[in-house]
């Protein structure tokens, strides 16, 4: 390189290089203290949610700390919503019983790669269990106390969906998130 005077000189630039092929993580609420049954169906009709604000432009999966306990009769399904927790239904992921560990881990959720906006509330929902279920057995999320993911909220209901409640302080379940740029 020649500058203004005729001097030379080297210089240097640094190049990274992304993987475009691997989601980056997003949004993380990592802490677990114990498990809230998202998924019962005997003892009441239970469902359970998280909202969250991506940063990226799409989402490509979600991990979610889950567990089943007993022998379930019916599916995990697992939702991806806009808006609400019974807004917009974007992807939706169905697991088997026998997909479902019955010690903790971290469940793969592989959406497709679906186009978000940043900055706007969406949802991870696992709906209520389908009706003719009479066993209490089901599957459980991992949740922390307190306002650990301070962009959302859990989310859950006893009734089969008819009445949602929040609580934005008290509880946050255990969640991954990962898109693209």
């Amino acid at each position: 390189q020649i500058d203004s005077d005729g001097g030379t000189g080297i210089f240097g630039v640094d190049v990274y290089v992304v993987d475009s092929t691997t989601p980056i993580q997003d949004v993380v609420q990592e802490a677990n203290d114990r498990g809230f049954p998202i998924r019962h169906a005997a003892d009441g009709d239970w469902a359970g949610a998280q909202d969250f604000l991506p940063t990226m432009g799409s989402i490509a999966q979600v991990e979610l700390y889950l567990r089943k306990f007993g022998t379930p009769e019916f599916d995990l399904v697992v939702e991806l919503r806009e808006g609400g927790v019974e807004g917009t239904l974007i992807d939706s992921v169905v697991f088997t019983p026998a997909e479902i560990a019955s010690t903790w881990e971290w469940v793969i959720v592989d959406f497709s790669d679906t186009p978000v906006t940043p900055s706007t509330q969406y949802f991870i929902v696992c709906p209520p269990a389908q009706s003719g279920v009479t066993t209490s057995f089901g599957y459980e999320w991992g949740y922390a106390f307190g306002n650990q993911y301070d962009n959302g909220a859990f989310w859950f209901t006893r009734d089969g969906g008819a009445l949602w409640r929040d609580l934005p302080t008290m509880y946050e379940m255990t969640f991954r998130t990962y898109g693209f740029l």
